[in-house]
């Protein structure tokens, strides 16, 4: 039996615990790309690959990923590996659109009852050719996890 100096101290214990391990419970959810290869060369073709990291229980996805048209041209999406380690999934590449520079609500979904994948892995690779030299920020927009 405990006393209760005893019980006292092991809640104590028990809530230190809990506030040390609390920030690698709450990592935060990330998108990012990498680019292969990098650096790109006028005229030839780059592949993103769209990444997502510390993700809890995805089922499914949207995005839309904005280019600057001048740089770079789109020409296919498709589906990473990440969400199907969870099962069979339905895949959407979205809308290309050059003239406004985004590749439109690019989606997955899994397509069973099942539970949603953790951890961090490739969503979507979408591939470009170089127009000209120069720089393109890649913006994330409409996105929905």
């Amino acid at each position: 039996m405990l006393n209760g100096a005893g019980f006292k101290g092991r809640i104590a214990a028990a809530m230190l615990a809990a506030i040390t391990m609390a920030p690698a419970a709450w990592s935060q959810t990330t998108l990012s790309t990498t680019v292969t290869p990098a650096p790109a060369v006028v005229g030839s073709t780059v592949t993103v690959d769209v990444r997502i990291d510390n993700v809890l229980d995805l089922y499914g996805f949207q995005f839309t990923l904005g280019f600057d048209s001048s740089v770079l041209r789109a020409n296919t999406v498709g589906a990473g590996s990440f969400l199907s380690t969870g099962g069979s999934t339905f895949f959407g590449p979205g809308s290309i659109d050059n003239d406004a520079g985004s590749v439109a609500f690019i989606f997955d979904t899994l397509l069973d009852d099942v539970p949603g994948v953790n951890g961090g892995g490739t969503l979507a690779s979408i591939s470009f050719d170089v127009l000209r030299a120069g720089s393109s920020a890649l913006n994330f927009s409409d996105v929905m996890l």
